[in-house]
């Protein structure tokens, strides 16, 4: 923080900058404090000569909107395995084990799937999938278990009940109690709450071996439990029973369960393979997923409604992060989150030739771009300059003359001699 309130308005500029690319790219923030630095400056030396600093503005916009629109052109796109691999490396500063790590995860569950990565306990990385869908709820009672060694009720081809209601009276569920005993199957109830005398029956069921049965309950504030529930309705292609359609919950048919090849539930989660909802629905709603995941500037929704979207592709990897110290596995974890977010972008937009050479030549687009004024025209030279710097910047860290080789680049149009980085 700086006591010179100008000073910290500049400084903060440039920190929501660097934080905006940080939290969308994952990596180049270096890049964007020294481009966003040199537009300052540039700006600052026309305002002092009296250019209007809108119209300036203006003019960098027209020029960004050529850039964006050239380095589009350009970028080539990771479709392999190989291409993967080395972004990766890029991405983790040449260190292998870490882009293994992202490249692996990236591989298995793709774009749409859930990559987490926390902190563990061990002394290196490590990564473990997820395959199918996992919900974080387990049984209502462990009284349901059948299986005593390794606490769970397992269901193959149930019958899939979803209710957004309180399930009061062992007779609201008596009608799907016995289509499952009509058709040998086993049944499993999703509701917002079951009543201790209903949960009683369901055990009762399930310990006489009557019907293979289990129950689960998903409370929740606000819209949390009738989102989850919508969910596992598409899913499976289960009817979603509430209150306004109650009577034909009480006249359940055969088409209102949902259907899935196995169901294993735990003390804390339910986990599904081989759902078969309507394919066409799922993918419309991952699409509306994607669209408010891409929309929201949240990162708390961004992360609930990626959980949501692994729902629906059924794909999870998880990192668990190890070193000596928690120090180490806390830098670890830093590392990994920028590299793998450096990655899925560049799966997601391309790549370009790297060290900044790629600006180097988009900077001299901007000579031909017509505008209306002069002061706009300003704004476009105030860019063109920012645009030399990083290549600039980074040749004289390496002790060479940054202004000199650029100069040179940009003469023969050649970069190769002094950066090569694609």
């Amino acid at each position: 923080m700086f006591k010179n309130k100008l000073l910290e308005i500049g400084a903060s500029l440039t920190r929501s900058a660097s934080g905006y690319t940080n939290k969308f790219a994952g990596d180049g923030t270096t890049t964007t404090i020294i481009l966003a630095n040199s537009i300052l400056e540039e700006g600052q030396k026309y305002v002092n000569f009296d250019i209007n600093p809108i119209e300036m503005k203006k003019g960098m916009d027209i020029g960004k909107k050529h850039i964006l629109e050239y380095l589009e052109e350009i970028s080539i796109k990771v479709n392999t395995k190989d291409q993967l691999n080395k972004v990766a490396m890029v991405c983790t500063n040449h260190d292998q084990k870490m882009s293994k790590l992202i490249s692996d995860a990236l591989i298995e569950v793709g774009l749409d799937g859930i990559i987490e990565i926390e902190p563990g306990n061990q002394l290196v990385n490590e990564l473990s999938f997820t395959k199918g869908i996992t919900l974080s709820r387990g049984y209502a009672s462990r009284e349901l278990i059948i299986n005593k060694q390794s606490n769970s009720v397992e269901l193959n081809y149930p019958l899939i009940l979803i209710a957004d209601l309180e399930i009061k009276q062992i007779r609201e569920i008596v009608p799907a109690l016995e289509l499952a005993k009509k058709f040998n199957k086993s049944l499993l109830i999703f509701a917002k709450d079951i009543s201790n005398d209903v949960l009683s029956s369901i055990i009762f069921n399930q310990q006489k071996k009557i019907i293979n049965c289990c129950a689960i309950t998903v409370p929740g504030m606000g819209n949390y439990s009738r989102v989850l529930l919508e969910g596992i309705a598409l899913l499976t292609g289960a009817t979603l029973f509430e209150n306004l359609n109650y009577e034909l919950f009480q006249e359940i048919q055969q088409k209102d369960f949902g259907k899935c090849q196995e169901v294993l539930v735990s003390e804390l989660e339910t986990f599904f393979q081989g759902t078969q909802g309507p394919q066409d629905k799922i993918n419309q709603r991952v699409e509306e997923l994607r669209k408010s995941i891409k929309n929201s500037d949240n990162e708390t929704s961004q992360k609930i409604l990626k959980e949501r979207l692994a729902r629906f592709t059924g794909k999870m990897a998880i990192i668990l992060c190890g070193g000596n110290t928690e120090l180490d596995i806390y830098e670890n974890r830093d590392r990994l989150v920028d590299g793998l977010n450096g990655v899925k972008n560049a799966i997601k937009y391309g790549i370009v030739t790297g060290g900044g050479t790629c600006l180097l030549k988009a900077s001299q687009l901007l000579d031909y771009i017509e505008v209306e004024n002069f002061e706009q025209k300003c704004g476009l030279n105030a860019l063109k300059t920012a645009l030399l710097k990083p290549t600039q910047i980074l040749l004289d860290n390496a002790g060479f003359n940054g202004k000199y080789i650029v100069q040179k680049i940009l003469e023969k149009q050649q970069d190769d001699p002094y950066i090569d980085m694609i």
